[in-house]
């Protein structure tokens, strides 16, 4: 969790204040796995459906707890890993489902009632995980694939509002009123057409980059698209080509003719032996091999390009949000991660919503 909100804070050049230590995405996920446990059991046992339901929803990110006791290296595998597998909601599920029936009594819905339940608002979890740019190892134990479609930032109110709105009210009706359900099946149905719309969304966000790429004449290899924070309607391209990476942004207000493209070389040059490692084949693994290395003060980076820089739109000179520091001791590779330095202002904000609006200067 504490990763997602550093991504947030980054993105926009800003930092936690007291007042913003709850992670909104992790409300997304408390509201998304209530409202499927209202929807699964509301009926039956009222608003402990949807307690429940926020609890189980908020289980598999507690997977962070074990960062202070991982290496920097450890932990690229650890978060989003097996506690966002499909295989930990089948195994946990029938567990947490057989404990709320002993806690209840088994008096208002049996252990395969809260099981499904319990299913649901842990499923839910990692799927929509998924739709972000971070990857999810859904398939784990059997595969450690990274599953990102890339569609929707991790903090996206319009994804979350409806749901939560449409379930608040819900619940101050009676349990037994079809209005209830009806209400919160309307929030739910919302939120959910606003993400199939980012899917739509990316591949036409997509085809813009292809024709400005094609207009410039720029060769690449594949590219891959990202929203960046708090809306779908400005997006950013990272395009890859044999010695480096073109990187641009495009907002709908934005002209396609007009898309400007940095170009950052990979800077790997008699790097061979040292990508061959565990620790960098990790790191490529982790970033998708959208990553280039820098060097600075005599000392070596790796950057992973999909988060972009601190303060990005302010004056595109910040350190990568996803940078490690590469070691080489007595033939040994390690990696340090880095913490970019970001304030909290509001023109960061201003910053990110001029541009949205269409502002035609492109940085990075």
């Amino acid at each position: 969790m504490s990763t997602k909100l550093e991504l947030v804070n980054c993105f926009l050049n800003t930092k936690p204040t007291p007042s913003l230590k709850p992670k909104m995405d992790s409300i997304t996920q408390i509201v998304l796995g209530a409202a499927v446990a209202e929807l699964a059991l509301g009926k039956k046992v009222g608003n402990k459906a949807a307690l429940w339901g926020a609890i189980c929803g908020t289980i598999p990110d507690l997977d962070v707890l074990a960062n202070p006791f991982l290496t920097d290296l450890q932990e690229l595998g650890s978060h989003r890993g097996f506690s966002h597998s499909i295989f930990f909601s089948f195994i946990l599920s029938p567990f947490l489902g057989y404990l709320i029936s002993i806690f209840y009594n088994k008096k208002e819905a049996n252990w395969k009632e809260w099981t499904f339940l319990c299913f649901l608002s842990l499923f839910t979890h990692p799927l929509l995980d998924a739709f972000t740019n971070y990857g999810t190892q859904l398939f784990l134990p059997l595969s450690n694939y990274r599953v990102a479609f890339n569609s929707i930032f991790i903090v996206d109110p319009c994804y979350t509002m409806p749901m939560m709105l449409f379930l608040v009210v819900a619940m101050f009706l009676n349990r037994k009123k079809n209005e209830r359900t009806t209400l919160n099946k309307i929030g739910i149905v919302l939120s959910h057409i606003y993400l199939v719309f980012t899917l739509a969304n990316k591949l036409y966000v997509g085809k813009v980059f292809e024709e400005a790429m094609e207009k410039k004449q720029i060769a690449y290899q594949r590219y891959m698209t990202n929203p960046m924070p708090l809306q779908n309607i400005m997006w950013y391209m990272i395009a890859e080509e044999k010695g480096g990476f073109y990187y641009g942004y495009y907002s709908w207000y934005d002209d396609p003719n007009k898309i400007a493209f940095k170009y950052f070389p990979k800077n790997d040059q008699g790097l061979e032996n040292l990508k061959k490692s565990f620790p960098i084949k990790r790191l490529s693994w982790f970033s998708d091999a959208y990553y280039i290395f820098t060097r600075k003060d005599k000392k070596l980076y790796l950057n992973d390009l999909r988060f972009g820089k601190v303060g990005a739109l302010v004056n595109g000179e910040g350190n990568f949000i996803m940078q490690w520091e590469i070691k080489q001791r007595d033939g040994e590779v390690e990696i340090e991660k880095q913490n970019p330095n970001f304030e909290w202002n509001k023109k960061s904000f201003d910053e990110l919503l001029n541009r949205i609006k269409g502002i035609k200067k492109d940085t990075l």
